[in-house]
Formats: C-alpha cells, sequence, structure tokens
C-alpha cells in the first residue's frame, strides 16, 4: 500500500470514527446544557456521570437555572389548564371516540393511563414547591423540626396528617405563628391535591356520555295559554259535521281509526303497571302512556297522557328547522367555530324537548245496575273522583268505601232504549252537579242490553276527570331520521311525551296540589263532539248509528258490562279517548303550523340566523308572536347523545378548581423562583437525605439529649420536635477528629446548633453561588 493510499485510508478511518462519535457527542452536549431542566423534570438518570462526586453548589443565583428548574410545572399546568379551558368552553365528540371504529373501550383505558400519568406530573409539581421551602427553611430560616424533614415525601400520602411526625412539629419553636401557618398550610393543601389529582384529572380528562345541550328554537303558538290550554271545554266551533272529522286533524274525533286499530289489536285484559301506545292523526305520531285500574285494589286509578297537539306539531317543525340550520352551518364550517358543526352530526341520537302542559285523562266506572224497559225512574251513580286525591277511601275493595254522585238521567235513558241503534254498548254523555272538591265536570252512561233477560237493560256510569298537567315533549331520533314535511304541512316523527311528576306510576298516585295539574271543565256537549257517528253504518230511518266511542268500547272487551276484565279494559280506552281528544281541543286556532316560523321557512340561511338555534346551551332566536303579543311563548330544547367534555355538575367544577388550584401554586413558585434567582434541587430523594445525615456530626457528639434512645424507633412527641437547620462549617470550626475528612454541610440539631443571642449564629450560614464538598 502507498503513503496516498495509506493516508485516504487514515482519513476515511478518522471520519468514520467522527460520525460514530458524533451521537454520544451530541447527546452529551445536550445533557449538559440541559443538566438542569433534565433533573427537574425526573429524568435525572440522564445526567449521571461515573463519578466521583464533585463539589457542588448548594443555592445557586441564576436567571436561567432558575426558568429550567421551573420546567417540572410546565407540563402538568399547561395539560390542566387545556382541560379546564375544553371543559368550560364544552367539546362534543360524537356517538364514537374519534379514531379507529369499535375501539372505544381501548381509547377509554388509554386515557385513564394518561390521566395517571397526569396525576404523577401534579405530585411532582406539587413535590418541588415543598422541597424548595423545606430547604429554604432548613439553610435560610429558623429550621424545622424533625418530624417534617421527610414531608416532601411523605404528603401524598394522607396517613402523614395524623401521624406522629406531622402533629409532633405541629407546636414546634423558633418560627412566628404566620410562617408556621403557611408551611402546614401549604402541606395540607398539596397532600389534598395529591389525592385528588388522580380522580379529578380522569373525570376533567375522559369523555362521558352525556345528553349535551346544543340549541334549539323559540317559537309562539297561535293563541294564548288560556286559549291553548282552556279551563272550559264547550261545543267545538270547528265545522266537523258528516264525515269531515275523518281528515280534519282540528276535529276533536280525528284519532278514532288509529285508536280503534290499536284496541282491535290488542289481546287480553289490562295490564299493571305503564302501558305506552303509539296513536296517529292525519297530523301526527303521538305516543299515549297510560295506567290501568287494577282489579284487587283501589289505590291504583285509570290514567292516561299524551302530547298537546298544537305544542308537538310546531315542535316537530321546530325539529327540522334545528337540523337545516346543522345542515348550512355544516356547509360553511370552518376548524375556529365553537361548536364545530362537523361533530354536532356524529351524535349516536338526537332528542328535543318542549316544556308544556300535556292533556290527562282519568276515568273510574261503577258497578252496573239493571234497569227494566218500563221503569219510570233511573238513578245512576258517578265514582267522585277528590280533585287532589284518591277516589277510594282506603285500600279495602269495598265499594261502601266509594263516594258517589247520584244523579237523575230517566229521560237520557229511556231515550236511548226506545231508539233502535247498531251497536251492542249505547254511549251518552252527561254533564254532572258541580260538587266542592270534585274534579269531575262530566260522566258518560254505558247502556247494554240484558244477554240473559230480554226485558232488561245494564246501567254503568263512569265519571271523567279531565287535567292540563305540566310536563314535556320529546322527540328522539337518530341523525338520518327523516323530520317535518313543510310543503305539507305534516310531521314525520313519533313525539313522546312526560309528565313532571315522577310518582305517576306508583301506586296512591294523586294529582298534586300545587297548580301542577290544572283541571279542566268538560261538558256533555264536548265529549259528544268526540262522540261523532260513524260513516257507512247507515240503517232504516229512525235507527241511531254507531259512534266513535261506542265502537272502540266494543273493540276494548267483547264482554258483558259488569265484567272486571271488561270493566278495567273499558275505563282505560275511555281515559285514551279522552286524552286524545284533548290533545286537539286547541288545534283549531292554528290552520297551518309551517308559517307560523317564517322567515326562516322562506328565507335562505345565513350564520347569524343558524347559529342562533345551533349553539351551545339554549337557543337565542327572536320568533314572531303572530297577532297578539300574549300568544303562548315555547322553546325547544336540542340535545345531543354522545361523548363530550363538558362541565356539568357541581362535581365537575369541583375538579376545576382542585386543577385550577395546582396551577395557580405552580404558577405562584415560578414567578417567586424566578423573581429571586436561588434555586436548588438538593435533598429532593431519600438518598441524598440519608447521605446528608451521615455526613454531619452524630447527635451525642454534639451534645444532644432530645434523640436519645431513639435507635430502635419514636414513640415520645419529643424527638420529632427537636429544631435542625443546615450549617456550613470550615476546618477551624468542625468538631470531628483531625483523622476524619468532615463534608461542609452539616445537619445540625438541639444544642449541637451554633447559636449566638438565642438566634442561628451567621457565622455559619450556607451561602448562594458557592461550592460545598468535603473539607
Amino acid at each position: 500500500m502507498n503513503k496516498t493510499t495509506a493516508k485516504l485510508v487514515g482519513y476515511l478511518i478518522t471520519a468514520l470514527r467522527a460520525i460514530w462519535a458524533f451521537p454520544g457527542v451530541a447527546y452529551r452536549r445536550i445533557v449538559n446544557r440541559c443538566e438542569t431542566l433534565l433533573r427537574a423534570v425526573g429524568l435525572g438518570l440522564t445526567t449521571i456521570t461515573k463519578g466521583p462526586e464533585q463539589p457542588k453548589k448548594l443555592f445557586t443565583i441564576s436567571r436561567r437555572v432558575a426558568l429550567a428548574r421551573c420546567g417540572v410545572h410546565i407540563l402538568p399546568s399547561f395539560v390542566s389548564l387545556i382541560l379546564i379551558t375544553i371543559n368550560l368552553l364544552g367539546y362534543f365528540i360524537g356517538g364514537e371516540l374519534q379514531g379507529s371504529q369499535n375501539r372505544d373501550s381501548i381509547k377509554l383505558g388509554t386515557l385513564q393511563i394518561v390521566a395517571k400519568i397526569q396525576e404523577l406530573l401534579v405530585v411532582a409539581s406539587l413535590s418541588t414547591v415543598i422541597f424548595h421551602v423545606l430547604r429554604s427553611e432548613l439553610v435560610f430560616g429558623p429550621g424545622l423540626p424533625l418530624g417534617l424533614l421527610g414531608a416532601g415525601f411523605k404528603f401524598t400520602s394522607l396517613s402523614f396528617f395524623w401521624s406522629s411526625e406531622f402533629w409532633g412539629s405541629v407546636a414546634y419553636k423558633g418560627a412566628d405563628h404566620l410562617r408556621k401557618a403557611s408551611i402546614f398550610g401549604l402541606l395540607i393543601l398539596s397532600g389534598l391535591l395529591a389525592v385528588l389529582a388522580g380522580p379529578t384529572t380522569a373525570v376533567l380528562m375522559i369523555p362521558r356520555e352525556l345528553e349535551w345541550k346544543a340549541g334549539g328554537v323559540n317559537f309562539y303558538l297561535n293563541g294564548t295559554k288560556e286559549e291553548m290550554w282552556p279551563n272550559y271545554l264547550g261545543v267545538p266551533t270547528v265545522n266537523c259535521s258528516g264525515s269531515n272529522w275523518l281528515n280534519n286533524s282540528r276535529c276533536l274525533a280525528n284519532g278514532y281509526q288509529s285508536i280503534h286499530e290499536t284496541f282491535s289489536n290488542r289481546r287480553g285484559s289490562s295490564q299493571n303497571g305503564l302501558i305506552s301506545l303509539q296513536i296517529a292523526d292525519s297530523d301526527l305520531y303521538k305516543t299515549v302512556h297510560a295506567r290501568a285500574r287494577e282489579s284487587e285494589t283501589y289505590i291504583v286509578e285509570t290514567w292516561a297522557y299524551t302530547a298537546h297537539v298544537p305544542s308537538a306539531m310546531m315542535h316537530a317543525a321546530s325539529v327540522s328547522l334545528w337540523v337545516a340550520a346543522l345542515n348550512y352551518l355544516v356547509s360553511i364550517a370552518k376548524p375556529t367555530m365553537h361548536p364545530n358543526p362537523k361533530l354536532l352530526r356524529y351524535a349516536s341520537s338526537r332528542t328535543a324537548s318542549v316544556r308544556t302542559e300535556l292533556p290527562a285523562a282519568r276515568v273510574l266506572c261503577d258497578i252496573t245496575i239493571p234497569v227494566d224497559r218500563n221503569t219510570t225512574y233511573v238513578e245512576a251513580r258517578f265514582p267522585m273522583l277528590p280533585e287532589h286525591g284518591l277516589q277510594a277511601r282506603d285500600n279495602r275493595l269495598n265499594y261502601a268505601d266509594i263516594w258517589f254522585q247520584l244523579q237523575d238521567v230517566t229521560s237520557i235513558v229511556m231515550a236511548m232504549m226506545n231508539t233502535p241503534a247498531s251497536t251492542r254498548i249505547l254511549v251518552e254523555p252527561v254533564d254532572l252537579q258541580p260538587i266542592p272538591d270534585q274534579a269531575s265536570s262530566v260522566g258518560v252512561l254505558l247502556l247494554s242490553p240484558d244477554s240473559e233477560n230480554m226485558g232488561r237493560w245494564i246501567l254503568q256510569g263512569c265519571s271523567i276527570d279531565g287535567r292540563w298537567a305540566k310536563g314535556k315533549t320529546k322527540i328522539t331520533e337518530n341523525p338520518l331520521s327523516v323530520k317535518y314535511d313543510f310543503s305539507s304541512d305534516q310531521p314525520r316523527s313519533t313525539v313522546d311525551s312526560k309528565v313532571d311528576v315522577e310518582a305517576y306510576g306508583w301506586a296512591r298516585f294523586k294529582p298534586p296540589n300545587d297548580g301542577t295539574w290544572r283541571r279542566i271543565n268538560i261538558t256533555a256537549g264536548w265529549l259528544s263532539a268526540l262522540n261523532v257517528e260513524l260513516p257507512g253504518t247507515g240503517q232504516a230511518n229512525g235507527t241511531r248509528n254507531q259512534r266513535t266511542i261506542e265502537s272502540i268500547l266494543e273493540v276494548a272487551s267483547d264482554r258483558p258490562l259488569g265484567d272486571m276484565d271488561s270493566n278495567l279494559m273499558r275505563e282505560f280506552a275511555l281515559a285514551v279517548i279522552v286524552a286524545d281528544g284533548l290533545s286537539r281541543s286547541s288545534s283549531w286556532l292554528t290552520t297551518n303550523y309551517g308559517s307560523t316560523f317564517e322567515p326562516l321557512v322562506s328565507e335562505p340561511w345565513n350564520k347569524s340566523s343558524a347559529t342562533t338555534l345551533v349553539r351551545l346551551g339554549g337557543p337565542k332566536n327572536t320568533p314572531k308572536s303572530g297577532t297578539s303579543t300574549n300568544n303562548a311563548k315555547l322553546h325547544m330544547q336540542m340535545e345531543l347523545h354522545g361523548y363530550a367534555m363538558s362541565a356539568e355538575s357541581w362535581f365537575d367544577f369541583l375538579c376545576i378548581v382542585v386543577l385550577l388550584t395546582h396551577t395557580m401554586i405552580a404558577l405562584g413558585h415560578s414567578v417567586w423562583v424566578v423573581w429571586h434567582r436561588r434555586t436548588s434541587d438538593a435533598w429532593e430523594n431519600i438518598t441524598e437525605v440519608l447521605t446528608l445525615g451521615l455526613n454531619s456530626d452524630r447527635p451525642g457528639q454534639t451534645g444532644e439529649p432530645g434523640l436519645e434512645n431513639t435507635s430502635a424507633g419514636i414513640r415520645t412527641w419529643v424527638p420529632t420536635g427537636q429544631i435542625g437547620w443546615i450549617e456550613a462549617i470550615d476546618g477551624n470550626t468542625s468538631t470531628s477528629t483531625a483523622l476524619d475528612r468532615p463534608e461542609e454541610l452539616q445537619l445540625r440539631f438541639g444544642r449541637g446548633r451554633h447559636m449566638k443571642g438565642g438566634q442561628k449564629d451567621d457565622q455559619f450560614q450556607a451561602e448562594e453561588n458557592t461550592n460545598y464538598g468535603t473539607i
């Protein structure tokens, strides 16, 4: 190999060695430059060298070093502020967490691990503050009792605060009351924060499935409250003659076909508990919730309630408007929009609710009585329904315990018996005389031929109690459901309802006496409009055609009047019929529901109008009140079901306070140390504290009787209350033997401390920016 080649090979080897060594050199340079920061954030392992140990500064005066040592506060405080901001502003995610589909359990588990890491970071941040305070007290302050030397390691355990170390240190002398209160206050507060950091972080960091409020729509009904929910119901003014009522949803009996079909398809007897039925008319699908009386007891009465049709129609239309506003916002969405309309589309379901009054009906029928065709006097018994109580006096199934209202119905019954009819059960409404505390203002007579005696009829009286009950209507659907068809003025959603009184579903339910279940004065004329003649059942002249209520009662049960099961089923059917009629009692006031929302229906959307409907919280749109400023105003609240991060309850705000308190402590500590520039990281682990103690003169040598007999344990308050501090010594002041090489920094207790005039001797005061090691 010639010299030129040898040189090239040498250069190549040198270059390869430099390249090979570059990562290590770069690593050491980074570590050397960032040593303080790495130690502050818990990565001190990367800064450890082979040794030997060199003298080092106890306290450093440097703003750059102070900033680096505050690095332990940056990450937990930053994460806490982000979590607090997100939860206060609210962040909706959707029906599934973002990322891979069908992996929510893994995502939630990962977030729990991240929450635990944040807890450890918060504890590390608090430890830095406590070590700074304790170290400053030992070096520059009046010292600390022995029981508090390990406080920086033990404050995370609640047991520390009822230990002998803590309570034995409370009464230590040498510091003023304010100084002691600050130290113990910091320890107690940090202990609480350390315990609460984990669960509070998890609450704020892990999304929960919530009903998230996302705006809604304010709207007016086309009538006042008194018109929409009247206290008195007389003969309706809307034209429902002939067969008009079949196609006119403003007619009381328009729900007949759906109710008739429901009871035609229903088999068996009445059911105990809550019963839900879906019925429809030419405008609306709605749910009826009923409670049938039980045959064994009178503590459960027959009730039914459903949605108020004018409110429900406007409710359904408002949902479609909200969806239209959302779709518009999606088309113009930007990443900075809050809430993000694109995320709102990912809800697993949407629930729109409207606070309103719901029509409710209670029905109770008497036992049957026989009536001869040739009788000259007929007296019917109608059960009295207390306005705010149960009909029965006690629990016993004894008709002697039932209150009745007696009424002469001779002329009505005679006319019913003498008119040929095409129905098995005849129904005739009857106005009842007003009686104090009696809720029922109307009853119905049920009359049927006695199958066992051709010359006798069976008569039964039923009392009807109508109410307007406080509650809400609800529309729950998935995002793909068809909504309101404005062109045909017809909704496509099913409207559910719920009364505010939870006890409705339980035995002994009584209408509350707080104005939330208002009594309705129903007349026989109004009930007759609900019991209209059916078309297509024409008979010879003088024959009575079958009517709507009669037809439904016949299909509800094929058993005769007086049978217990048939009695319960007919009460149930009557309650459903009356509740449905009440629901449309004010429908005639509105001829077109869609036009009530103008100009939102016909005018193009813009960001301003859309964001009044789709927003955090409730709606902010200002609707037109129509022809009267006294018209009833309602608002639809939209709630999205899905994962969200939002402060909803008092506990959420408590979690925010916990993390915010830590952030303020961390920020305050950072400002303090950066301003004063004096920092240290000594004695922040047990090894360094033990080393300090091992390198200090033993108490026996310095004459400290308070620490005698403690080698096998401490059982009294005396040792934990002994005051100690750090002293800097030199060869002239050391009490060690000449053969020893004592450390310059010594931990001294009791009489072993150097004092002058009852205070620490300044001659032994440790100084900043001074290297300390072995003498």
